[in-house]
């Protein structure tokens, strides 16, 4: 995973991939200790192939490593030799050769994240959790990492800084404009049921375009398990209000809470897939009544299919309680004689959102969003569509 990542990166992301703190980058390289831990690692690679390979006939897997390593000394000032011998060197097992590879590519670029965030999963996996920390931080720092990328690196970092704290809290912020087509959700037709007949709604009554405003924000606790695998708990706080311009009926207001363990699977310097069964419970209000309560649970599976590509799969049942209020009434048990008494109401909804977090800073986001909603049902007046999108800002600490 990582040798694919490392090639591949170099390439995606070398331009893109600017730190804002490269003069903190170089002022580490004029201390004297880094100075003498570089002098060190350049020691190490004259020195390594010739003690781990000179005895014996040469295995297949130790002569591709002496290849790629001499490809590599003898054309130092090319990155492309360096990341082939670290692919070699991670196969056969050598972390630290890979470690000296990469830091010397570091002296050349130190603003490539890429190999900041590989550097912060090799370290890790020989035990130097401070050194790992140091160039997690650094690749976090970077404005333009993508969004599984950054992931990676904040799961990573929590792990190399549970070396020495056992809990740990974040939480972010986010605040933006939102627009919708049918902010009401409305029926896209006139012709609704009543009392079981066919029925015209008014002119103007159907979906209604508005604009809104939203706040949320959440808080994540983890406490680290007694566990060499880096298992833990993971606990999650959330809330989210809307208020409309011209909707107040619906303006809403949610808290949510989940809980469970995470386990991670495979080597622990490769957090590459993580199961976490979890319990959740959520109340909504709507223009300040009660609207829904619910209490669930399931399972989720996270897997970084590269350092650039993050997939999760949740897996979720929910017991729902839905509270009449004097401007809403919702019931999906029985049928509703106000409008069809003989027919229950069963609805299958889809939901696409496309959303795209742009870093401005390390802890502040541009967030931008669009959706579409397609609500089908058993009957008509809850058939609607939607259209919409959005633009805020978010804030992390």
């Amino acid at each position: 995973m990582v040798l694919n990542t490392c090639r591949k990166l170099s390439h995606l992301f070398k331009i893109d991939f600017q730190l804002a703190g490269s003069n903190t980058n170089n002022l580490l390289c004029r201390t004297p200790c880094r100075r003498l831990r570089y002098a060190m690692l350049c020691l190490a690679f004259l020195t390594l192939p010739i003690t781990s390979y000179s005895q014996g006939t040469l295995s297949d897997a130790e002569r591709r490593y002496q290849q790629a390593f001499d490809a590599m000394r003898a054309d130092l000032a090319n990155p492309e030799r360096s990341f082939e011998f670290v692919q070699v060197a991670i196969a056969v097992g050598d972390q630290r050769g890979a470690i000296a590879a990469l830091e010397r590519i570091l002296q050349i670029n130190p603003s490539l994240a890429n190999i900041q965030l590989e550097l912060g999963v090799l370290y890790l996996g020989v035990g130097s959790h401070d050194l790992a920390a140091i160039y997690l931080r650094q690749a976090l720092a970077a404005p333009d990492v993508p969004d599984p990328v950054r992931s990676r690196a904040e799961v990573l970092l929590v792990r190399a800084e549970r070396a020495t704290k056992r809990h740990v809290l974040s939480g972010r912020i986010y605040t933006a404009a939102h627009y919708d087509s049918n902010a009401n959700a409305a029926p896209d037709s006139r012709q609704v049921r009543v009392r079981g007949q066919e029925g015209l709604l008014q002119e103007g009554a159907t979906g209604r375009k508005d604009f809104s405003a939203e706040l949320g924000g959440s808080l994540q606790y983890l406490y680290a398990l007694p566990s060499q695998a880096g298992h833990e708990i993971e606990v999650n706080l959330a809330t989210y209000n809307r208020w409309y311009d011209k909707s107040d009926e619906i303006d809403v207001n949610t808290v949510a809470l989940d809980a469970g363990p995470r386990f991670f699977l495979g080597p622990s310097d490769n957090l590459d897939i993580s199961i976490r069964p979890f319990v959740s419970a959520s109340y909504v209000f709507l223009d300040d009544d009660d609207f829904l309560r619910t209490v669930g649970g399931g399972i989720t599976m996270q897997k970084f299919f590269s350092a650039a590509w993050l997939g999760t799969f949740t897996f979720e049942a929910e017991d729902q309680k839905f509270f009449n209020s004097k401007n809403r009434q919702t019931s999906y048990d029985d049928p509703d004689p106000a409008i069809d008494p003989n027919e229950s109401r069963k609805d299958t909804r889809f939901d696409l959102i496309l959303a795209n977090n742009i870093p401005l800073t390390q802890s502040l986001t541009l967030i931008l969003s669009a959706l579409y909603t397609e609500n089908h049902s058993s009957l008509p007046n809850f058939k609607f569509s939607n259209k919409g999108g959005s633009i805020g800002l978010g804030w992390r600490f």
